[in-house]
């Protein structure tokens, strides 16, 4: 069985005390921690934000494209027409969708630059508390 000492008896004990560990020492401590993460958080959502709403504006571009599709199609008298018009269509559907789609990896890509920037930061920033904690 294992002897347990309490108090002054474990010679550690007095050098754990000895720290000053008042509330303005902890957050100061933990300050660039979570100014660091706000930080890559704030990036995060504001990237997130950004593809939201590039999304959501070609949903509309394409719903107004949709909606006219089916307006040229009620136009239409003869076979050959409607072949025309839907083709015409889907093949400006198709470039759309392609150029949406770049635009949504563009925008992605900047994001994650962005957000992995400012993670490192936060990791630079922790450093020095970490050090300074131990």
């Amino acid at each position: 069985m294992t002897k347990m000492t309490t108090g002054s008896g474990n010679p550690g004990f007095a050098e754990m005390t000895s720290v000053p560990l008042g509330p303005e020492h902890v957050f100061n401590l933990c300050r660039p921690i979570v100014e660091g993460l706000t930080e890559y958080n704030v990036k995060i959502l504001t990237n997130c934000l950004e593809f939201n709403r590039e999304w959501t504006g070609f949903l509309m571009h394409r719903l107004q494209q949709d909606m006219a599709h089916v307006h040229d199609l009620t136009k239409c008298t003869q076979p050959r027409e409607v072949f025309e018009v839907h083709s015409t269509f889907v093949t400006e559907a198709v470039a759309d969708y392609q150029r949406e789609f770049a635009q949504l990896a563009t925008l992605n890509g900047k994001g994650f630059e962005q957000t992995t920037r400012a993670l490192q930061g936060s990791l630079d920033t922790m450093a020095p508390a970490k050090a300074a904690a131990e």
